[in-house]
């Protein structure tokens, strides 16, 4: 299956005070794709440092949701091993995911 190109106009800056939005969307598309959110942090309104657990297809598949996400943001850092206490194909997943805001 091809990956839809994102239409910049299309894609929105979060306003100042409005990350819960954002959060929102992150959130539904994690349950959306059977990912389990091991934990969240929040050091900044904009930084999101996530620990997901799932089927590693499932987290492809939540990558490229979020690709297709109304707003502006970007994985900065990303971390995936293998979880020996899961079936085989389950990852421990951290990441920190970064969201544009606008000023």
């Amino acid at each position: 299956q091809a990956i839809n190109k994102v239409n910049l106009s299309d894609v929105k800056m979060i306003r100042k005070g409005k990350e819960n939005e954002f959060y929102t969307v992150v959130r539904n598309l994690i349950d959306e794709n059977s990912i389990s959110m091991v934990s969240m942090k929040n050091d900044e309104p904009s930084i999101f440092k996530l620990n997901l657990k799932g089927d590693y297809y499932s987290l492809i598949r939540l990558f490229a949701a979020w690709r297709e996400m109304p707003y502006a943001s970007r994985i900065t850092e990303l971390k995936i091993k293998r979880d020996n206490l899961l079936p085989s194909d389950f990852v421990d997943v951290e990441l920190t995911l970064e969201a544009w805001i606008s000023q």
